[in-house]
């Protein structure tokens, strides 16, 4: 690829070789991706017969060749009669776009939604999937960490997503995470805006969708200030210190104090669903009887189920009852 880039440079140094409007400034001719290259240059036969006699150089060489069959061309603003003209040079089938990259569309202008069919189509086939089983509040705290959110921010840590497909996945995490019967959803037990606070300020930390999108994608900002001599560095010319994490930028978007209790609960030391469990008892929002009548809901008996002497409520639950004193007495001897 060294070769073939330096080949590509000394062409374009040839009195018939234009370069692509966006890429004169920097005189910028190829990008290497991998396996992958990319090659930019103005839409005239000159610089096609150019970038042609470069790739048969490059083969007398080295003896490799370019792959027709698995190679594209991609024109901008030319009529039907020009791109038949430069094609009989290149041979080239043209492409469309979005053209995908790492199974990510790629294209020249800004996002658009139905780019991003591909991820909620994904979401929507995992939890299809996970439909028909039983699963608890943790485990399913733990699939839309490692799995529906790890989707999410694959493409985050590439594209700003639009608005309304972040809301759309939003959706999609909270209908699983709480439950979902049709058009209709079960009861929050805490609001999603709440959920994906960070798990210093004492919540889940799923990260708030377009806060942790831009978090994300503040690490290429980071990597222009830091390394040298790279083709960012060129077109962004910056400074700071540090490390970059993700996870420190998005706290700096939030706005709220610190929970003094997140370390307690957030133990490494304890299971998914305790810590989930302890999660709810800490902020009131586990299912007491006293909670479920505030929400209408009809039940036989408000009482404790244990003592059956007092309302149940998360005080009486964990302090007041008699047999949970009775436990807290026999852990402490």
């Amino acid at each position: 690829m060294e070769y073939l880039s330096r080949l590509l440079q000394l062409g374009s140094m040839q009195p018939a070789f234009r370069f692509h409007p966006m890429c004169k400034s920097l005189k910028i001719i190829n990008l290497c991706f991998a396996d992958d290259l990319v090659i930019f240059f103005k839409a005239n036969y000159g610089s096609v017969q150019i970038i042609k006699q470069v790739f048969d150089d490059f083969y007398n060489s080295s003896g490799m060749k370019a792959n027709l069959s698995k190679s594209q061309v991609f024109f901008g603003g030319l009529s039907a009669q020009d791109k038949a003209q430069l094609q009989e040079v290149l041979h080239l089938e043209e492409g469309s776009f979005p053209l995908k990259y790492l199974g990510i569309p790629m294209r020249p202008t800004k996002w658009k939604e139905a780019d991003c069919g591909e991820i909620l189509k994904t979401i929507k086939l995992r939890l299809h999937t996970w439909s028909s089983r039983h699963l608890s509040y943790a485990g399913k705290v733990q699939l839309i960490t490692s799995v529906l959110l790890g989707l999410r921010n694959y493409w985050m840590n590439i594209f700003l997503l639009p608005h309304s497909v972040i809301k759309e996945v939003d959706k999609l995490c909270m209908w699983f995470l709480w439950g979902n019967n049709g058009s209709r959803s079960n009861f929050h037990l805490t609001s999603w805006s709440k959920v994906c606070l960070p798990k210093s300020l004492g919540v889940l930390g799923f990260g708030e969708g377009s806060k942790w999108n831009k978090a994300m994608l503040g690490k290429f900002i980071w990597a222009i200030n830091h390394q040298q001599e790279t083709l960012w560095e060129d077109i962004v010319n910056a400074s700071s210190h540090g490390k970059f994490k993700i996870g420190l930028l998005y706290a700096r978007l939030i706005y709220q104090a610190l929970a003094k209790y997140h370390q307690f609960v957030w133990s490494r030391m304890s299971v998914p669903k305790h810590k989930f469990i302890t999660w709810q008892a800490v902020n009131s929002k586990l299912l007491t009887r006293d909670h479920l009548l505030r929400v209408f809901m009809v039940l036989d008996s408000v009482l404790c189920p244990v003592c059956e002497l007092v309302d149940e409520s998360h005080n009486h639950l964990f302090f007041e009852c008699l047999f949970s004193q009775q436990v807290v007495r026999l852990i402490q001897e």
